[in-house]
């Protein structure tokens, strides 16, 4: 473990997408539910292309593990407040970011968050 942060994301309130060249992450939902959703975009993988969604949070707790170059996603799908800790295993470097963005709509990943949630 070399980081923990906590995020706190509102009803409807989407998060995605993000992916690590290195960095591994665990996703803990400690308040609330959301969706998680996973793309694997990693092309010497034998899950390539694959999208996985996960429900998570105070009436699911789950840790997901989420390795390096793997699309990642969260979603609010509750009517409150929801909180998720992530325990990286490399610090975040501000003049080397290990980290990846693109519009929560994105062409490039076939998953679309429902925005009609709650």
């Amino acid at each position: 473990m070399d980081q923990v942060f906590q995020v706190t994301l509102e009803p409807g309130a989407v998060s995605a997408w993000h992916a690590h060249r290195l960095t591994t992450d665990r996703i803990f939902v400690n308040a609330g539910m959301v969706t998680v959703a996973l793309y694997d975009g990693r092309e010497d993988s034998s899950t390539f292309g694959r999208v996985n969604e996960f429900r998570a949070g105070a009436l699911r707790p789950m840790l997901l593990v989420i390795p390096p170059r793997v699309w990642h996603g969260v979603h609010n799908a509750g009517a409150s407040p929801a909180s998720l800790i992530n325990v990286v295993d490399r610090a975040y470097a501000y003049d080397d970011p290990d980290h990846w963005a693109l519009p929560w709509d994105s062409d490039r990943i076939p998953y679309r968050f429902s925005r009609d949630e709650p």
